[in-house]
């Protein structure tokens, strides 16, 4: 993909990262900004604060909004003999404060929730040595304060009132799961199995009831999942490989929660409903993430307007089948500097991968089981690289850049074996599968092949005569007697998909698809050269016989441009990039969605399987991942 064509791809994928500026958008902070904790009032969209509080004997934690928004339930840490941490209540301004619960027997109030009419709280209390925990209920004027579940915690109301999710801990607190029961405590349902981290299980219901999101572990990591209210349908959300926790819902589609990673430090994230478009939260601007204290939202009260709002048409999503272990998970990361890397793309041997950044050199990493380093930088072209193959015998590297060249090099020289010049900016490079000859193509629909060695062109095939298809993708046959090259319309991302195969001796044109509704943003060779697979722009995956042109499937599941496609090496799984910030796995032969891989906190621009095939490389905005089981 040239540069050019991936800075207008994301240029036009970029959306804002916060929240409406209305009385819905603004949040709940508990900050230690003035000394001790306060409880602040704060709008991501405008950076404005506003301290609730402002008190020196106590510490507000855990906030918690009432359904209509005028009210705002707390745990409270006394800073007096007591030093108890109790159940408070204001109005939305701060005024109007009351004490709710006072137990006589002490003990730790926290995680406080309302009904949905504003006339109950459930909260956890956690009490006694060894320290045991259960959910209570206590009316708003402080009446009827009683336990409704033993061994229990961090409860959760649900938006009908006829629900609470709670986390369901053994008797001695080693395990826990996510559970529901019935506001007065009866009809306890277990909706996940038992884990040994029962620090952290806060649920969350989303605005219409369809869903609960928590935090649960995953190998070594704490994901987001979401699950449906009779634990049927469970879906692991977030890949990001350390920690998720605190979730909230900031609407009916979007979920908000603290992300602790050792490469990425600490953060606010914000991810759609269905684990798409993970991306940092404007609320990291204006607060450190608390990975302690969730903050609080107030859902808008009308989906309906809230639709109206939006001018993008909501799209439905294949729901992958949840695996009882993730398929692939992130097992190292990498970023060099402040560089976006457009593509990475692996050496024969898998011991390393070339790197290359539109506004920047041609970067060669080395990755072994411990690590990922950066090797050596090479200034290939002036403007960036915006295309990079690797040689027939591993060692040399052709790339194309925004000085309309191509350059063959042979690290760690920093001197090119040979240069020609181009008629437009390269978006890409493919190389025979016998090394007789290298092929490139660009933004004017030419396919130019030339020699391996001094780079001199042997043929030219003008792909579209109007030049209205600026070529994206390129790939040989694999006996190297035919030509596969897609693209789409220069000028408007989503239109005029086109996909050919050509005669690499004569320029003539075996078979041409009809155009298609998005530009083919690259396209893939099947391990045993008989299907062809493209990352389109209207959001499918789309599967064509490679003798043929007949096109065999059309999978839908990502929630925007599909950039990359690559084939698992058995021919039997297909992994997906795309702009909504997912690496997704398929089926090859059916179709079907396989998993939903969320690490990236930007768009997705090329992924790669190892040689091996136990390795996936993803590239994005952000940085570099490495996947494997």
């Amino acid at each position: 993909m040239s540069s050019t064509s991936l800075a207008f791809l994301l240029l036009s994928s970029i959306v804002s990262q916060a929240p409406p500026s209305t009385p819905e958008g603004r949040v709940l902070i508990s900050s230690a900004r003035t000394g001790k904790p306060d409880l602040f009032l704060v709008d991501p969209a405008t950076g404005t604060t506003k301290n609730l509080t402002a008190t020196n004997d106590r510490m507000e934690l855990w906030p918690a909004w009432s359904a209509d928004g005028k009210r705002i339930a707390m745990a409270t840490w006394m800073d007096d003999a007591t030093r108890v941490t109790e159940i408070t209540v204001m109005a939305a301004d701060g005024s109007e404060r009351k004490r709710l619960t006072v137990p006589e027997d002490g003990g730790t109030c926290l995680c406080p929730t309302w009904a949905p009419d504003g006339k109950r709280i459930a909260y956890a209390r956690v009490f006694g040595m060894p320290a045991r925990s259960e959910v209570r209920t206590v009316n708003l004027d402080g009446t009827e304060d009683k336990p409704i579940a033993e061994n229990a915690g961090f409860p959760a109301w649900s938006p009908d009132g006829e629900t609470i999710a709670f986390a369901h801990f053994d008797g001695e607190n080693k395990t826990s799961r996510l559970a529901t029961m019935r506001p007065n405590g009866t009809e306890m349902k277990d909706l996940t199995e038992a884990r040994p981290d029962v620090a952290m299980l806060t649920a969350a219901w989303s605005p219409d009831g369809r869903w609960i999101a928590f935090p649960a572990p995953v190998g070594g990591s704490i994901e987001l999942h979401r699950i449906s209210p009779d634990g049927k349908l469970r879906t692991q959300l977030t890949h990001l490989g350390a920690g998720t926790l605190n979730p909230v819902w900031q609407d009916e589609d979007t979920i908000v929660c603290t992300m602790l990673q050792p490469q990425a430090g600490t953060a606010y994230v914000s991810l759609r409903a269905d684990g798409t478009r993970l991306q940092v939260h404007a609320l990291s601007k204006l607060e450190p993430a608390n990975p302690v204290i969730r903050p609080a939202m107030l859902p808008p009260r009308s989906f309906e307007k809230l639709r109206e709002r939006s001018s993008i048409r909501q799209v439905a999503h294949l729901e992958a089948a949840a695996p009882t272990e993730p398929r692939l998970s992130p097992k190292m990361m990498f970023r060099s500097g402040n560089r976006l890397f457009v593509d990475a793309v692996w050496n024969a041997d898998g011991q390393s991968f070339a790197g290359i950044a539109p506004d920047g050199p041609l970067c060669l990493v080395d990755v072994s089981p411990e690590a990922i380093r950066l090797g050596f930088e090479l200034p290939a072209h002036t403007g960036g690289v915006s295309a990079v193959a690797w040689a027939h015998d591993g060692k040399g590297l052709y790339t194309t850049g925004a000085d309309k060249t191509i350059r063959l090099w042979n690290p760690p020289a920093t001197e090119a074996r040979a240069i020609a010049e181009m008629t437009d900016v390269g978006g890409s490079i493919a190389v025979h599968p016998e090394g007789k000859c290298v092929a490139t193509a660009g933004a004017d629909g030419k396919i130019t092949i030339l020699d391996p060695e001094s780079l001199k062109v042997k043929k030219t095939i003008t792909f579209d005569e109007k030049k209205t298809v600026a070529l994206l993708g390129l790939v040989w046959s694999k006996d190297g007697r035919t030509l596969f090259a897609a693209g789409g319309s220069g000028s408007i991302a989503v239109l005029g998909g086109a996909l050919a195969a050509f005669d690499p001796d004569t320029g003539e044109t075996r078979w041409r698809t009809k155009s298609m509704l998005g530009t083919v943003a690259e396209i893939a060779l099947s391990p045993d050269g008989t299907k062809l697979a493209g990352a389109c722009g209207d959001t499918y995956i789309r599967i064509w016989d490679a003798a043929s042109g007949k096109e065999l499937h059309a999978m839908k599941g990502h929630a925007d441009r599909v950039t990359s496609i690559a084939w698992a090496t058995d021919g039997k799984t297909l992994a997906s990039g795309s702009l909504d910030h997912t690496v997704r796995l398929w089926d090859a032969n059916t179709g079907s969605l396989l998993d939903t891989l969320a690490s990236h906190l930007g768009p997705v621009i090329r992924i790669h399987f190892r040689p091996d095939g136990k390795t996936l490389l993803s590239s994005g905005v952000d940085r570099v991942l490495l996947w494997a089981k």
